[in-house]
């Protein structure tokens, strides 16, 4: 069912980069930031892990991941 469908999407093809989480059509948590583009791996793994603690979701409950390509 949509409504239990839990997404990660992530952008980070530009210096704006951030992060959401989804569950079915609603954003339960986005979270934003502006760095040089090669400055995204340093904030991008501990922001995730931050968020899932944040709304009580383990990386296993995930259905999918949505990332930009650019």
């Amino acid at each position: 069912m949509l409504t239990d469908l839990r997404i990660l999407a992530i952008d980070t093809a530009s210096e704006h980069g951030s992060i959401a989480l989804l569950e079915g059509q609603t954003i339960v948590l986005e979270q934003r930031w502006c760095l040089p583009l090669q400055g995204h791996t340093e904030v991008l793994v501990p922001s995730i892990e931050a968020a899932l603690k944040l709304v009580g979701w383990r990386f296993q409950t995930l259905r999918g991941i949505a990332v930009t390509n650019g």
